[in-house]
């Protein structure tokens, strides 16, 4: 980065574009089939900041993204809330780590599509938690046909974005190229 102040007002960027994205996906898009099934466009992001930005910026975003959109949304404290958060919070882990320690065998793509599931079942899991029943878990199937399409797609969102971003050179220790 140029400087702390040009990396804050991009970071600054990332959460206000994270947060429309969670607003408008939750608000705009009619309700899918699949109960609890989201395109997860907020997670474009996500993956554009393991490429740009450190693990600690990456999951404050995250954090700060569902905890601002949910209460914007009135979900805050709800159930709803910490499917979102438990969910973007654990795959945002599991990314970091397979970004950090095995990007290059696994694409952005393939790094979204990990995220994408584990988001998933970590939701089916705090589902379990809030209901006490594991018949919760009948969605899994479906809900993991989802997550490889929008897996998919938000990875190669991201890749496509990543590349035009890497051009304006915001990141000389980019893994890139």
């Amino acid at each position: 980065m140029h400087n702390k102040t040009h990396r804050l007002i991009i970071l600054s960027l990332l959460l206000g574009m994270g947060i429309l994205l969670y607003i408008v996906e939750g608000a705009y898009f009619p309700p899918l089939p699949i109960p609890g099934a989201k395109l997860g466009l907020a997670n474009v992001l996500t993956l554009i900041m393991l490429v740009f930005f450190d693990s600690g910026d990456c999951l404050r975003n995250v954090v700060l993204r569902s905890i601002t959109g949910s209460f914007i949304t009135g979900t805050f404290m709800s159930p709803p809330f910490y499917f979102s958060l438990g969910g973007a919070l654990v795959s945002a882990v599991l990314m970091i780590i397979v970004y950090k320690y095995f990007y290059g065998k696994f694409s952005l793509v393939g790094i979204s599509l990990a995220g994408a599931v584990t988001h998933n079942l970590t939701q089916l899991f705090i589902a379990v938690l809030f209901i006490g029943h594991f018949g919760v878990f009948f969605q899994l199937p479906f809900l993991l046909v989802f997550a490889i399409i929008t897996g998919l797609f938000n990875g190669l969102m991201a890749n496509f974005l990543v590349e035009r971003l890497d051009i304006l050179n915001l990141n000389p220790n980019s893994r890139l190229g």
